[in-house]
């Protein structure tokens, strides 16, 4: 079976400066047969922390790379709720799910009568 890595912040932000080798331990990962993942809170710190820092470039390259893979973003809101929700393993009454559809471990619940 495949492994699937999921990709830290720190790693990709050395992955985005080109240094520490990253670049070729993602490629090698690759060929062979494992898959990669950026969780959307790394997502959000990456793409928070180029923002802040107005950083259009190495924005650009993120998006490049996070392009390259099959994966949903979640908005910084919804992340921050979501995560709290998980780690008390409450159930989040909301009625819009598509906001929150791609979090696999987040329990919650539709209660709008339509």
């Amino acid at each position: 079976m495949n492994k699937i890595y999921s990709l830290d912040t720190n790693i990709i932000s050395y992955f985005l400066k080109g240094s520490h080798g990253i670049f070729d331990k993602i490629k090698n990962i690759l060929l062979q047969g494992s898959n990669i993942n950026i969780n959307p809170i790394t997502y959000y710190e990456i793409k928070r922390d180029l923002l802040a820092i107005n950083n259009q470039n190495m924005l650009n390259k993120f998006e490049l790379f996070y392009g390259k893979f099959d994966l949903k973003s979640i908005e910084d809101a919804d992340i921050l709720f979501a995560s709290n929700f998980i780690k008390y393993n409450y159930i989040l009454v909301i009625n819009n799910i598509k906001h929150f559809k791609n979090i696999e471990t987040l329990n919650y619940e539709d209660w709008v009568d339509r």
